[in-house]
């Protein structure tokens, strides 16, 4: 063989990464969705109120539009893990768009309070089918390096969506908005049809030769004899484990996966960052800021979409670990900052806070900038790493599940403090929960850089 052909075996054997990056950027537009979904009650709720010509609806029956949602995540995530391993994470992906589109045309031709209460529930069938297969398709497609610049797409594209409901609900009615938003998941029921199923979906169902098609396809190679078999052996030993639902429990290294990636999961509720998304005007409007509500708030969602997007590459270079610890300690800090600012505004009125009015932006703005490269995304992305295949997908929906009643119990929470204490009570509440965080992550959390799934879960035994 000439030295050109060698070359040119070895450039062919050494694979590509673009295709995995494309499957991962096309699944994530059901995470888009979601994220506009999530957020949808930011913008409308206020609009909503105000709107007595089209709605007859009360602030405080809005208010359960940023938690009615979430009802579907606790109590259908279990029930719907024999349909994950029946069918794989691709057609799950793809089913979420069926009640995405269903409560996006609902919102578009509803006005009345328990129709637009349907719509929020409907939610709840996509979310949990998200929540719960995105992640997993993601880690299961990629390589440790695309991984880990690209494991986070779930969280930002998340994030991406919040930005583009804060701009459209700002400039567009709800109906003209659900016409805009329902196109995101009909290309994704035309575009997601052309991508790979996750090869360890098919090897755990004895379908070798789709896995190898499927694994040639995302490493743009023809030779991966090799990695399909470190898979094969990987998932039939996990597989040959038990796998019951009380076996999350009753083995060592799986009760220790699901109690560090709950309890990471929870401290992104307990931190904020759900909560936050789903309130932001409501936020803005009451810290009397002289910059508009609606400005702020689509600031707000930039810059958000933006630092998770760019500052996943420090969790990356740092590890995950380091990343969420120094995150959640620098976003206590400022939300006891902003709670105090708050504090002082409402009930300290003598104390002189002229000229500050700019601070609750640029406080919850510098928020986001440490909670991105931590609390908003090393959470999410070990959900796809740290579970073994025996009980992954049972031990991901039961996370779900928590992750939804924590997200339901502190966003009903949030409203009502607030209403009580102004936002100071929230705000100093979120800045010890993230102190709290951190002290407990310190002695609790892996690190996972540069693992493979496999290799992850070596180093939990």
């Amino acid at each position: 063989m000439t030295t050109i052909a060698k070359i040119c075996e070895q450039n062919k054997d050494e694979g590509k990464v673009w295709f995995q990056i494309v499957a991962i950027l096309i699944a994530s537009l059901s995470s888009l969705t979601t994220g506009i979904i999530i957020s949808w009650p930011s913008p409308f709720i206020p609009k909503i109120v105000e709107d007595k010509e089209n709605y007859d609806i009360t602030e405080e029956q809005a208010s359960y539009f940023a938690a009615i949602n979430i009802i579907g995540l606790i109590v259908l995530s279990p029930f719907f893990v024999p349909l994950v391993n029946i069918l794989g994470r691709k057609k799950c992906i793809l089913m979420s768009s069926i009640p995405y589109i269903t409560t996006l045309l609902i919102k578009a031709f509803v006005t009345n309070i328990w129709g637009l209460y349907l719509a929020r529930l409907i939610t709840g069938f996509g979310d949990v089918l998200i929540f719960n297969c995105l992640p997993v398709y993601i880690g299961e497609i990629s390589t440790p390096k695309v991984r880990g610049l690209w494991g986070n797409a779930f969280v930002c594209s998340i994030f991406s969506g919040q930005f583009v409901v804060n701009v459209l609900g700002t400039y567009f009615s709800v109906q003209a908005t659900s016409f805009i938003a329902v196109t995101i998941p009909i290309a994704l029921l035309i575009l997601f049809p052309f991508m790979p199923e996750s090869p360890y979906f098919y090897i755990s169902k004895g379908k070798d030769e789709e896995a190898k098609i499927n694994l040639r396809r995302l490493r743009r190679k023809v030779n991966v004899d090799k990695e399909f078999e470190t898979i094969k052996t990987a998932v039939q030993k996990q597989l040959s484990d038990p796998s019951g639902w009380m076996d999350i429990f009753r083995i060592a290294i799986n009760k220790r996966a699901f109690l560090v990636v709950t309890f990471l999961r929870c401290a992104q509720i307990f931190g904020g960052v759900m909560t936050f998304a789903a309130y932001t005007k409501y936020i803005f409007q009451n810290t009397r800021s002289s910059i508009d509500p609606s400005v702020a708030s689509i600031l707000y969602a930039a810059v958000n979409a933006t630092c998770h997007t760019c500052m996943s590459l420090i969790s990356n270079k740092l590890g995950r670990r380091k990343s969420f610890i120094s995150s959640t300690f620098l976003c206590s800090l400022v939300l006891f900052a902003l709670g105090i600012y708050s504090l002082l505004q409402d009930f300290y009125p003598a104390v002189p806070l002229e000229g500050m009015d700019w601070f609750p932006l640029a406080g919850m703005l510098t928020y986001l900038l440490f909670c991105s490269f931590g609390l908003g995304t090393v959470p999410t992305l070990l959900l796809g790493e740290l579970f073994p295949s025996s009980i992954k997908n049972k031990a991901v929906a039961l996370v779900g599940s928590m992750f939804g009643l924590a997200a339901f119990s502190v966003n009903n929470f949030f409203y009502y403090f607030a209403t009580y204490t102004g936002l100071c009570g929230p705000f100093l509440f979120f800045a010890g929960c993230n102190f709290l965080v951190t002290i407990i992550s310190y002695f609790v959390m892996p690190e996972t850089k540069n693992k493979t799934l496999e290799e992850i879960q070596q180093a939990l035994k």
